[in-house]
């Protein structure tokens, strides 16, 4: 009788193990996959750690794309060695001549690559441009507000100011350059608000750290009496160096912007209170999300233009700010 009621359970052993292995047969299954579409990331500098997380940004979204839709999707980065308009011009060149389905173009402020934008897009190349608002045929831009960001920028420094009543300086970049008019426009409406506060400035200099670094010695150094209690610099030029910067740690606040790796041991030190940083990472997955929603549904962007707000990195955040750039920077 045990023989037979052993024998009885052997029997459903085979479908015990069928249903205890079919979860596994079934994850091993290849995904289905009913469209392959090839993107490439351009930037006017590939190795700018903007570029790279904007690129980052577009790898990231992919899966998510690839299981909505079932897709197999291949970002690749063409962007060029050097800087120069021929060898922009060469790399999106090179989009067309490889047949890649849609661009994520990476461009400054009065970078012409408008003939360039158009070719692609009258040949079903959709182009979405990040960093500027192209005059072109292309798909949509996806800027920053730089007015906006003057304004958080300045919100953010007065919410670091002790007393209202204290002097401060305000460094705005180039004169005439097109975006730190309008940082400095909308720095200058919030600072008027606080109309206690004496501001100096503001200092209109070149945008590089030979220029700006000096100007900031200067004015500092001048104020014998420690009155100047903080600078809002509405750029990173200053910190460039990787100089200290012309205080201790903690006498004055600061608040720049446009922060990317570079300003790490600045907030880490006290020196600087906190920093704007573009959302490249966000604007590179929102780049991706448009250009296959063109490429593979034939849907196109509801505004032509999406402006991403800036983060505000202080030093508590700094661990997840140092992370994300560690493995953006890979």
């Amino acid at each position: 009788m045990h023989f037979r009621r052993h024998s009885a359970l052997y029997s459903f052993l085979p479908a015990l193990l069928g249903l205890v292995l079919l979860p596994l047969t079934l994850a091993a299954k290849p995904r289905e996959v009913w469209e392959r579409y090839k993107i490439a990331v351009i930037s006017a500098d590939g190795e700018a750690p903007a570029a790279k997380a904007i690129e980052a940004g577009a790898r990231a979204k992919s899966p998510a794309l690839e299981d909505e839709y079932y897709l197999a999707l291949k970002v690749d980065n063409l962007s060029p060695v050097d800087n120069t308009p021929r060898s922009r011009q060469a790399a999106l060149n090179r989009a067309f001549l490889e047949g890649y389905h849609g661009v994520l173009l990476s461009v400054g402020e009065g970078v012409d690559v408008a003939d360039e934008v158009d070719f692609l897009s009258r040949h079903g190349i959709p182009v979405v441009t990040v960093g500027a608002n192209v005059d072109s045929t292309r798909l949509a831009s996806i800027v920053t507000d730089e007015e906006a960001a003057g304004r958080l920028a300045a919100e953010t420094f007065l919410k670091n100011m002790r007393y209202m009543r204290d002097n401060v300086a305000l460094m705005a970049g180039t004169q005439g350059d097109p975006v730190a008019e309008r940082r400095l426009a909308g720095a200058k409406a919030v600072l008027a608000e606080a109309e206690v506060l004496n501001v100096d400035g503001p200092y209109a200099t070149d945008e590089t750290f030979a220029s700006t670094y000096p100007l900031l010695r200067e004015v500092t150094e001048a104020d014998y009496g420690q009155n100047l209690r903080g600078w809002l610099i509405l750029g990173n030029w200053p910190l460039l160096g990787g100089q200290p910067l012309p205080w201790q740690p903690g006498k004055k606040v600061c608040v720049v912007m446009d922060a990317t790796p570079h300003i790490i041991p600045f907030l880490a030190s006290g020196q600087v209170q906190a920093a704007l940083a573009e959302d490249n990472f966000a604007m590179g997955e929102l780049g991706m999300q448009l250009l296959i929603e063109k490429v593979h549904n034939g849907k196109e962007p509801e505004q032509l233009v999406y402006a991403v707000p800036p983060a505000v990195i202080t030093p508590k955040d700094l661990a997840k700010f140092q992370a994300d750039w560690t493995r953006w920077l890979q």
